[in-house]
């Protein structure tokens, strides 16, 4: 099923009547099926008696129940006939609840979700999900675990493949590794909560479950689900390298879809609205297959340091084949001229389509849809303009101009140059790959200026060292602080080998 397809679920329901759950008895939370007797039904009550687990049903009607509390308004499938008791445990159909752990996540903005059902949910936190079994789960001989994987070469070793044994309700899930356990338990439904590590890798998730008896673990019943998860960055929890305390900073910078990207000079400020989208069909699935289509390995998608640096590289195209190509010729035919473009759903969703980069864009186009996929992913991010902007070429931290020894301007010597405005953005994370007091905003550029490490992107590089000075920390920190504070330096060449300097601008 394509990632962009309608989710539905697979396997049969029913309205012909409930399920009734199981009485609860005491006993080891190791073996959480430990309640139920060999023979399920001997243990069923109705589901307003007061040690079902799970209440009296919100209003009447067949096929209408609740679990935790919430009301689920749709019959459930068929359970109990429809397999061999005697048989491994099958699947009859997997719901992910995608609406209800959208709220929860801070997810219920996606079209996905609300527009398609398909499941959007963040690291560092828990999720619901739900797990139909074509029979009665029979606990002293029913063995099921959740197998996901990520990436093309899902491994173990690589933390893209995890297989979890289900544990028992009273069991407590961990917040920095997987784990899954029961919230309730009625028949063959399975109601569980879902742990998700806040380093996990961020992207499309697949999900099998995995059952087998106990006493015979060569016989294993897999059931693909048609429909994975998108796993994105948390910057609610504090677990997360782009956690961000402010809430008003988290509308802002993650949330809000709306903003300006401001142009002109410094004397003469012009805006443009600029629709970041981040929540409309296919933005989410374009900015993921961004990822996919990078060299950043599979493994490393949990880095945000990495993840960054990646984005400033895919959302332009000179090497790699990306999202957007530039263009600063002033003849746009075959494309669309830059000032056109009001968002960024576009640009991504046409891309999505054809594969191919989308034309054109200049400075606050690559910075605007780099808002947008920043913010998709979970990444908190702005765009920012700096005005009087220098484009060091040579790395040296200076703009240099050069003159004859008659003052004549020599242009065909002159690579660097100070551009009117240049818009590029900053993303917040926590840096602990820098020393204390480094994390917080980072820039990065995604406009191709100039190669880092043979790519064309530049960042992350902390904005307190650029501040400071400190142009020794990763990444591309001389180039970066070039543009902010480079003195402008002017040479005499008075032979091919000898230049002398004659004034140094440091005020810019």
């Amino acid at each position: 099923m394509s990632r962009s397809a309608r989710y539905t679920l697979s396997g049969s329901s029913s309205s012909s009547g409930r399920v009734q759950p199981g009485r609860t008895q005491s006993g080891s939370s190791a073996d959480w099926f430990s309640s139920w007797s060999r023979r399920p039904a001997e243990t069923f009550k109705p589901l307003d008696s007061p040690d079902s687990g799970l209440g009296s049903p919100s209003r009447g009607g067949t096929g209408i129940f609740s679990c935790c509390g919430v009301p689920v308004n749709k019959p459930r499938p068929t359970i109990g006939s429809g397999q061999d008791q005697s048989a491994i445990l099958e699947v009859a159909s997997v719901d992910w609840e995608a609406v209800i752990n959208a709220t929860d996540h801070h997810t219920d903005q996606f079209d996905a979700v609300m527009d398609h059902q398909i499941p959007v949910i963040r690291r560092g936190q828990t999720f619901k999900l739900t797990v139909n079994f074509k029979r009665a789960v029979i606990g002293h001989r029913d063995n099921i675990r959740l197998r996901f994987e990520f990436g093309s070469h899902p491994s173990i070793v690589r933390g893209t493949r995890v297989v979890e044994q289900v544990m028992g309700k009273d069991e407590t899930l961990v917040k920095k590794q997987w784990g899954a356990k029961v919230r309730t338990l009625s028949g063959g439904h399975v109601f569980m909560t879902v742990m998700v590590p806040a380093d996990c890798a961020v992207g499309y998730w697949k999900l099998s479950i995995l059952t087998n008896f106990k006493e015979d673990t060569s016989k294993i019943q897999t059931f693909s689900v048609d429909q994975g998860a998108y796993v994105l960055f948390n910057p609610w929890v504090k677990e997360d390298i782009v956690y961000l305390e402010n809430e008003k900073d988290l509308k802002e910078y993650v949330l809000n879809d709306m903003g300006k990207i401001y142009c002109g000079t410094d004397k003469r400020l012009r805006s443009r609205a600029w629709n970041y989208g981040q929540f409309e069909d296919g933005v989410l699935e374009a900015a993921v297959q961004l990822l996919d289509n990078s060299r950043l390995d599979a493994s490393a998608r949990g880095n945000a340091i990495k993840v960054v640096r990646t984005i400033s590289a895919v959302v332009n195209a000179p090497d790699d084949n990306g999202l957007l190509e530039g263009n600063w010729s002033g003849n746009y035919e075959g494309g669309t001229p830059p000032t056109q473009w009001q968002g960024s759903v576009q640009i991504l969703t046409e891309w999505l389509k054809t594969g191919v980069p989308v034309r054109y864009g200049q400075c606050w186009v690559f910075s605007g849809v780099t808002t947008t996929v920043l913010r998709a992913l979970g990444i908190p991010g702005r765009s920012v303009t700096n005005f009087a902007s220098a484009h060091d070429t040579n790395a040296n931290i200076t703009i240099d101009y050069h003159y004859s020894e008659t003052y004549e301007k020599l242009e065909d010597m002159d690579v660097d140059s100070i551009w009117n405005f240049h818009v590029w953005n900053e993303c917040w994370m926590d840096r602990p790959d820098l020393p204390a007091g480094h994390g917080g905003w980072q820039a990065i550029d995604a406009t191709p200026q100039e190669t880092s490490e043979g790519v064309y992107r530049a960042g992350p590089c902390s904005v307190a060292a650029i501040r400071k000075g400190e142009v020794g920390f990763q990444y591309d920190a001389p180039f970066i602080f070039a543009e902010v504070n480079a003195d402008i330096v002017h040479w005499m060449c008075e032979s091919e080998n000898s230049l002398v300097k004659l004034e140094v601008d440091c005020k810019g």
